[in-house]
């Protein structure tokens, strides 16, 4: 008996325009949704390419030595940081600013593998 009323109900709701009308428009909504996702992902991508590889050549330089905290590390590597951005056009306000940002990076590299 449960398998009729489940039939019923099915047949109900396929033939229901309101339901197909709503269930339509959501999955057109999901597709505008995901699409708009994949432009904003690949906006992303392309402003900030630049400053993605600064960090994660500051990540690499970090990774390669023991450093007793990340800002110790910020201004060892500083140098080299500077110089790799500066070959590959990106700009740092200043080379104080510079540390500044190297530190924040190492810290929420540190945060994000331990």
């Amino acid at each position: 008996m449960s398998d009729c009323w489940y039939t019923q109900a099915s047949q109900f709701v396929d033939a229901n325009d309101g339901y197909q009308s709503l269930k339509t428009d959501i999955t057109k909504f999901k597709g505008y949704a995901e699409a708009s996702s994949k432009a904003g992902k690949s906006g992303r991508d392309k402003r900030y390419a630049k400053k993605d590889k600064v960090e994660a050549f500051a990540i690499q330089l970090y990774n390669q030595k023991n450093y007793a905290n990340p800002h110790q590390a910020a201004q060892a590597i500083a140098e080299k940081v500077l110089s790799f951005a500066e070959s590959i056009n990106y700009s740092f306000t200043s080379p104080y600013q510079a540390i500044r940002t190297i530190n924040s990076w190492l810290s929420k590299h540190i945060k994000s593998t331990s």
